[in-house]
């Protein structure tokens, strides 16, 4: 299990050097419900880790539950291995702002830019309105930072839809998320 997860951390690019492996027992008093992760010693595990395993499994269950079942058996259920390498370094990149960064006005934005976002439109029914509405449906990825859009509205992407219900209003910020402020 170790050399899978560390080939394949390899094989996403993690230097084998910053590959981190941490061994798990998923262990129980026999007849419990549930099981606790119980950490393990490195290298190959044989008979005389045992006390060492035990030791380990009342720690852990003590620190969970400020108690100890001595004289009952323990069973190992599940082994495991976690493969890991170093947290990501994000750099996350604001958008290229488009044209003029004024106030918009209500549901709008300067120079025309959210209309060449706008898809069309659908009915879309909201209990809250008594039915269906007519609804604009934007393109999201045709966004940029500083626009607004007052619900109801539609954004649609390949990934998902979001649906911006009456009296809300979506701005998209600098690294082009939508911020939603919910209508009352």
């Amino acid at each position: 299990m170790e050399e899978e997860g560390s080939r394949l951390l390899q094989r996403g690019g993690v230097p084998p050097e910053e590959v981190s492996l941490r061994r798990y027992c998923e262990m129980r008093y026999v007849g419990q419900g549930h099981e606790i992760a119980v950490p393990l010693p490195d290298g190959p595990l044989e008979r005389g880790h045992l006390e060492a395993i035990q030791e380990s499994f009342d720690r852990e269950y003590q620190r969970l539950y400020h108690r100890l079942n001595p004289g009952y058996r323990v069973e190992c259920l599940s082994w495991r291995v976690v493969a890991s390498g170093p947290r990501p370094r994000l750099q996350l990149r604001r958008a290229a702002l488009q044209g003029t960064q004024v106030a918009a006005p209500k549901g709008g934005h300067p120079g025309g830019l959210l209309d060449a976002a706008l898809k069309g439109g659908r009915p879309v029914y909201f209990p809250e309105l008594g039915g269906y509405r007519d609804c604009p449906v934007y393109d999201r990825y045709r966004f940029h930072p500083g626009q607004t859009i007052s619900g109801p509205a539609i954004m649609e992407e390949r990934e998902s839809t979001v649906i911006a219900g009456p009296g809300s209003t979506a701005r998209v910020d600098e690294y082009l998320n939508l911020m939603i402020t919910l209508g009352s």
